[in-house]
């Protein structure tokens, strides 16, 4: 089971400006000068110069009691019981052939203003909406028609936070994630093993004041002697394979003795992205190991 690491790795098309965005098994096509906000595990908000434009939430199917757009409807209509059903519009005629489609709007409203989408495939609701202060919606619309939600099983999934994106294999689930000015981490669960995969900007000011073996020690726990130089100055990497005493000390302090861990600074954006895996067993070498100067692989 593989899946490729970049950051930043970003597929645009010149000639639509465009750029691919994905969140939490969530994936679409939006312009490169909109800015993604990250509000939870399920919830991504869309900006142009500091106004709203796209708001997409989405729920996992609930086997023992599942969600219809009819229950979400339900829900919208407590909150605001001037909602009615609207016409679909045409430039999301599209996702009919994977999603079932419902759109709402207030009565006074000629258009939409929101809608659920519900996957033919894997159950998922997606619930969008559309900023109605914007007259001009052919953008968000042409956005949400790019819209998938399932993939391959072998097919890995795109997430993208702090202008970086990262593609990992399905498995691995995520556990939480923290943004923080110049510093984005997320930290993922497969197993006994959990990764953490962080952004760190601006480099330049960061490696004035610490060395690449020392910004990783301090992300990753491992002692300066059990880091390594990559094969160019742009990296590094470690790993620590505990006696059986630190392992049970480990142990008994909820702490996971085996680390690997390694760094990889990108000049050309001024930026570190470090990969730092934990478990109570030991950790295959190829992950976080360099495979390429701006390309990854991680194989579990």
């Amino acid at each position: 089971m593989t899946g490729p690491i970049s950051s930043p790795i970003e597929q645009i098309d010149n000639a639509m400006n465009t750029t691919h965005v994905g969140w939490n098994g969530i994936r679409l096509t939006v312009p490169r000068s909109w800015t993604l906000h990250i509000n939870g595990h399920t919830h991504l908000i869309f900006e142009k110069d500091f106004q709203p434009l796209l708001e997409i939430r989405w729920q996992i199917p609930d086997s023992r009691k599942p969600a219809t757009h009819q229950s979400m409807l339900r829900k919208l209509q407590k909150q605001n019981n001037d909602i009615e059903e609207k016409q679909i519009e045409e430039k999301l005629f599209s996702l009919k052939k994977h999603y079932h489609i419902f759109c709402y709007g207030k009565k006074e409203t000629p258009g939409p203003e929101g809608g659920i989408l519900s996957c033919k495939t894997c159950g998922k609701l997606i619930l969008f909406h559309l900023n109605q202060c914007d007259k001009n919606l052919a953008a968000p619309l042409a956005a949400l028609s790019s819209l998938s939600c399932h993939f391959l099983q072998e097919e890995p999934h795109l997430w993208s936070f702090q202008g970086s994106d990262l593609l990992l294999p399905s498995t691995f689930i995520l556990h939480k994630f923290s943004f923080r000015p110049g510093f984005g981490c997320l930290s993922f669960r497969l197993k006994k093993l959990d990764l953490h995969c962080s952004r760190l900007s601006p480099a330049d000011i960061r490696l004035q004041n610490q060395s690449l073996q020392e910004i990783l020690a301090v992300l990753s726990g491992l002692s300066e002697n059990e880091i390594k130089n990559g094969r160019t100055d742009l990296s590094c990497g470690g790993y620590r394979y505990p006696s059986m005493t630190f392992q049970v000390l480990s142990r008994l302090k909820r702490q996971k003795p085996f680390i690997r861990a390694s760094i990889q600074h990108d000049p050309d954006n001024n930026t570190l992205f470090s990969m730092v895996a934990e478990s109570t067993q030991p950790i295959p070498p190829e992950i976080c190991i360099p495979n390429q100067p701006e390309y990854e692989t991680v194989s579990i």
